[in-house]
């Protein structure tokens, strides 16, 4: 029995032009319900790739290879799905997750109960220089650039101390993550925790402290991982 061969069909569409001079549209193409004007997918196919990430647990890459759609097609089509069946109105959100993906510009804003800007580092800032260094693990740093990274951060004041601090609570995250892959008792594990939530408590970070609050919230789920190794990181690596 022959393979089935995908078929592929083809639609020169028309441009027609309104000559009547008093005409706010002027042009349109032909169209037709499943393929409406600016569109190249039919509205089943559009339907399936959005149930598809919404209701059979794919990722939106996943979605894109088998039906072969772009990642926006198939984002644009989820987020169709989810209008559609989502009530109109929601409950109250009490906990926002930011996604990987982002369009446009970064956006900074004041904010509203300490009054600071945030922003990103600029060229002309002591610690821009050191802004590699900070992205690197502790072990990836000799010890002459990491005493000199430590002796710069430090000349700056309390700029540099508090970038010190949160690379500290960074690595004391990364420390406690990493018994997983040496089967750690639950003593060992119990004792990073407490090292990671003391040095959090104890800086005037404040962004330290919410941290240590969600690590504090998902530690069931983190835990069990520490404890199993097991974890979903392939597949949001896929969709990312």
């Amino acid at each position: 029995m022959p393979f089935p061969v995908a078929a592929r069909l083809l639609w020169r569409k028309r441009r027609w032009r309104c000559r009547e001079s008093e005409c706010a549209r002027s042009s349109f193409t032909e169209s037709v319900p499943q393929i409406p004007s600016l569109r190249r997918v039919t509205g089943r196919l559009r339907a399936a790739a959005g149930r598809a990430v919404a209701d059979e647990g794919r990722t939106g890459a996943q979605a894109a290879r088998e039906w072969g759609l772009s990642w926006p097609v198939v984002h644009a089509a989820f987020l169709d799905h989810a209008v559609a069946v989502l009530p109109e109105e929601p409950e109250p959100v009490r906990v926002l997750g930011i996604d990987e993906v982002r369009r446009g510009k970064p956006r900074f804003a004041v904010n509203a109960e300490s009054g600071v800007l945030k922003r990103r580092v600029r060229k002309d800032d002591p610690e821009y220089g050191l802004r590699w260094r900070l992205l690197r693990n502790r072990e990836d740093l000799t010890t002459e650039k990491f005493t000199d990274m430590w002796n710069r951060l430090t000349d700056l004041g309390q700029a540099g101390d508090e970038i010190l601090s949160a690379w500290i609570a960074k690595e004391e995250l990364r420390t406690l993550l990493a018994l997983a892959r040496i089967g750690a008792s639950r003593h060992q594990i119990s004792h990073h925790l407490w090292t990671f939530y003391r040095w959090c408590a104890d800086t005037d970070i404040a962004e330290l402290h919410p941290l240590a609050r969600t690590i504090q919230d998902w530690w069931p789920q983190i835990e069990a991982f520490i404890l199993t190794g097991i974890t979903n990181a392939a597949s949001e690596g896929i969709n990312g």
